[in-house]
């Protein structure tokens, strides 16, 4: 039987979802594939992948896809790793640019921004999104007055974790936080999903085993992440421990739904879209 492809973003909010995969558990069964999150969506459309992990505005947008049920990525309340920061107050903004991967993340900023704020900004996609600050990281274009940029994953966490908030000139909104604020529920940003054609008795076993071995390895994750940003590992833990969740329970639930309906509502996904989840027996 061929091995089945994973697509695994390497983010570090995911690592402990992947994390049995990436150390090469029940590599007889499954193949995994690390590649950029966007590229993960358009591979899985094309059939160049079976599984992987999507945000989850994505996962609504496919009918074709079915996501595997008790697992996500969420954020309870802050998030850290998803930020909307600012070169002048909220109120003021007249464009946001948003990275072309965080598109659960981006779908999150204009409905916190419309519903929250009152705003109805000019949002530009970028594959780089500039940064406040008279000294930007090189290959950053600087943010000028009224610009805001959502910034995700590793960059974000230097600025949450290495300290921000207004230092610098900057605003920075968490995004998890203030969706907790808007709606009462958690936000879930990502979701695994497979392929129709994909089969494996109790395939979502493999995915839940692979998340217990991440949790059971956090110290170690953080380690490996902290040395790649520069940032203190024992913080890092605390972010894969505080900050994130990965089991899809009621809230989550409640959550997914919510962003999904909001979304619809301002046109970021179809009317009517909704996420299939594989039956809990089959695969």
């Amino acid at each position: 039987m061929p091995k089945l492809r994973v697509g695994i973003a390497d983010i570090v909010d995911a690592r402990p979802l992947a994390w049995g995969f990436v150390k090469g558990h029940y590599s007889d069964l499954f193949a995994p594939i690390v590649k950029p999150l966007p590229l993960i969506g358009r591979l899985l459309a094309q059939g160049g992948l079976d599984a992987g992990l999507v945000p989850t505005v994505d996962a609504a947008r496919d009918p074709d896809l079915m996501a595997l049920p008790e697992l996500c990525v969420a954020f309870p309340g802050e998030a850290r790793s998803l930020l909307l920061v600012s070169s002048s107050p909220l109120a003021e903004l007249r464009r946001v640019y948003l990275g072309r991967s965080a598109r659960s993340a981006a779908a999150v900023a204009r409905i916190v921004l419309a519903e929250g704020f009152g705003l109805e900004p000019e949002y530009l996609e970028t594959d780089t999104t500039p940064l406040p600050g008279a000294a930007p990281e090189p290959g950053r274009p600087r943010l000028e007055r009224r610009e805001a940029a959502l910034l995700i994953g590793g960059t974000a966490l230097k600025l949450a974790l290495g300290g921000g908030g207004r230092a610098g000139g900057r605003e920075v909104l968490d995004l998890g936080s203030a969706w907790r604020e808007l709606t009462g529920w958690p936000l879930v940003a990502g979701l695994w999903v497979v392929r129709p054609e994909a089969s494996l008795p109790d395939l979502a076993f493999y995915f839940k085993s692979s998340l217990r071995y991440g949790m059971a390895s956090l110290s170690a994750i953080a380690r490996e992440a902290a040395a790649e940003l520069g940032l203190d590992s024992e913080e890092l833990a605390r972010f894969l421990h505080e900050n994130v969740g990965y089991l899809l329970r009621d809230e989550e639930h409640r959550g997914l739904e919510e962003l999904i309906r909001r979304a619809a509502r301002l046109g970021l996904v179809p009317e009517g879209a909704a996420i299939r989840f594989l039956p809990a027996d089959s695969g």
